[in-house]
């Protein structure tokens, strides 16, 4: 099949076809999902196909004529996978499995270890001429970005547009026709020392972008390692390759690299503290529970991560707020400003929530404090009855009239909404806000209270 030709059409191979051998059987693919092709004819036939549940790449299968029994039978990935980011059928990527597909026959036919010069083996891709062709950066890249769930993210998020702009910063230094294969660790020093002179020269690219761009170069490359796009020696990271970052930084840039931890001062902070009962009712609620944690911990608290009983071991109720991944998460001991709080938001924009709210059988008291690092699992939030079993805290979408109406679907407020929210409080208060602060500054400046002081801005 050419680039230019629909899947599902039986291709012949010219003569002069750059080189191939003329006698090769036709390719027949099929436009079927998965994607399947096949070349050759009884009795050797290889069957080519495509694996979602193995990201999209496509799989070599055949009768090996050598062997007998169960084990004639033989697969093996070709190291290409034929859709874009979009999961959409891509002629340019149809074509290239085509060929290494034909390559593939060929050393099986010949008798050879079939698929020894394919990119599963050694980071390369058929040409037209039938020769092998370095795997580059661009393509690379666009493998283990895509966001369909077959590359490094399962959808676009902040962190896959990071991601990206990381790889075209790599790009636009090291070249996107450079093949993986010759990134050694000095040609990934090229990258932060040719950021660290744009830095001196233009003031862009600070010392955690030129580290956020090589840890994404090396993240993509043990990605298309695991996946068989690469050699398993390919561009592989030295593990003092941070030091040698923030070393050649400060030598070329003669700036000492420090961690950048801004702050409120105390006078920001009382400001914003009057304004916030001119906020969003969501804002306040998070400032009170979570001040000194991670917004995107704050946002996830859910209605049954919240005990409203009072003991002897916790008089104003318990909050657990759960982490995810490496990040841990913290059980909150409510204080009786907090508890107002929390009572407020309940009889207020959560009031239509709380009113069909039916507590599960779970209860957060009982739970250790070790359970908060834990992720519980997304909870089932309307019963058949029309119930609300769980509910989260902290809705997303507009209020109407100061109230969060009731939905089926759940929909938490994201970050980057709540984020706007204080940088509107920040404006509101008189306190200009500064990059990279945010609830950063914030979170730091009630983390450095005294020992013993509730982590809230009151």
């Amino acid at each position: 099949m050419s680039a230019g030709e629909l899947p599902g059409r039986t291709v012949a191979l010219r003569a002069n076809s750059g080189g191939r051998e003329d006698n090769l059987p036709p390719v027949t693919g099929a436009t079927g999902v998965p994607w399947k092709a096949r070349v050759g004819s009884p009795p050797l036939i290889v069957l080519a196909y495509e694996r979602p549940e193995r990201r999209g790449l496509v799989f070599a299968r055949w009768t090996d004529p050598a062997r007998v029994g169960r084990d004639r039978g033989r697969k093996r990935s070709l190291g290409v996978t034929v859709r874009d980011t979009a999961g959409r059928l891509n002629l340019d990527l149809v074509a290239a499995a085509e060929r290494k597909l034909r390559a593939f026959y060929t050393d099986v036919l010949a008798g050879r270890d079939p698929g020894s010069e394919l990119s599963g083996d050694s980071g390369e891709i058929a040409s037209d001429s039938g020769t092998a062709s370095p795997l580059t950066l661009r393509d690379g890249y666009a493998l283990a970005l895509r966001c369909d769930g077959t590359g490094l993210y399962a959808r676009a998020t902040r962190q896959h547009q990071d991601a990206q702009s990381a790889a075209d910063t790599a790009m636009d230094v090291l070249g996107h026709g450079a093949r993986w294969t010759d990134v050694t660790p000095a040609r990934a020093a090229e990258v932060w020392r040719t950021l660290a002179r744009r830095h001196c020269n233009e003031g862009r690219s600070g010392p955690r972008h030129a580290e956020v761009v090589v840890s994404t170069l090396y993240t993509v490359a043990r990605w298309l390692r695991d996946n068989a796009y690469l050699p398993a020696d390919a561009c592989r990271a030295e593990r003092t390759w941070r030091m040698r970052l923030k070393a050649e930084w400060e030598k070329l840039t003669g700036r000492t690299v420090a961690p950048r931890r801004p702050r409120h001062t105390e006078t920001e902070r009382r400001a914003i503290v009057a304004a916030l009962p001119d906020a969003d009712p969501r804002l306040r609620l998070a400032v009170a529970l979570g001040a000194g944690l991670r917004l995107g911990q704050v946002l996830r608290v859910m209605r049954g991560d919240v005990a409203l009983e009072r003991t002897a071991e916790c008089p104003h109720g318990r909050v657990v707020v759960r982490g995810r991944g490496r990040k841990p998460g913290e059980t909150v001991d409510l204080t009786a400003e907090q508890r107002a709080e929390v009572d407020d938001a309940l009889a207020g924009y959560l009031r239509e929530y709380e009113a069909a709210y039916t507590p599960t059988c779970q209860n957060v008291l009982a739970e250790s404090s070790g359970a908060s690092s834990r992720m519980r699992p997304a909870p089932s939030t309307h019963a058949a009855d029309g119930r609300v079993t769980d509910y989260a805290l902290f809705p997303g979408g507009k209020l109407a009239r100061g109230i969060a109406r009731l939905r089926s679907e759940r929909r938490v407020l994201d970050r980057r909404s709540a984020l706007g929210m204080f940088h509107h409080l920040e404006r509101s208060s008189g306190v200009e806000p500064v990059a990279g602060r945010g609830w950063y500054g914030i979170r730091r400046r009630s983390t450095d209270l005294p020992p013993r002081t509730p982590a809230t801005l009151a």
